[in-house]
Order: C-alpha cells, then sequence, then structure tokens
C-alpha cells in the first residue's frame, strides 16, 4: 500500500466517524423533542 492509499483510507474513516457522531447528534435532537 502507497501512503496515498493510507491517507485516503483515514480520510474516509474519517468522514464515515464524522457523519455517524453527526447523525447520532440529529436523531438525539429529534428524539428529545
Amino acid at each position: 500500500m502507497t501512503t496515498d492509499m493510507v491517507m485516503n483510507a483515514l480520510a474516509k474513516t474519517e468522514v464515515i466517524e464524522y457523519l455517524k457522531a453527526d447523525w447520532h447528534g440529529l436523531t438525539d435532537v429529534q428524539m428529545r423533542q
């Protein structure tokens, strides 16, 4: 694996984790209403 491939994989994981956290935040807000 090249460094670029590793960086791309890490970037994708970061984005997925961010979206998951964001989604949980949104559902939490909706649950509270």
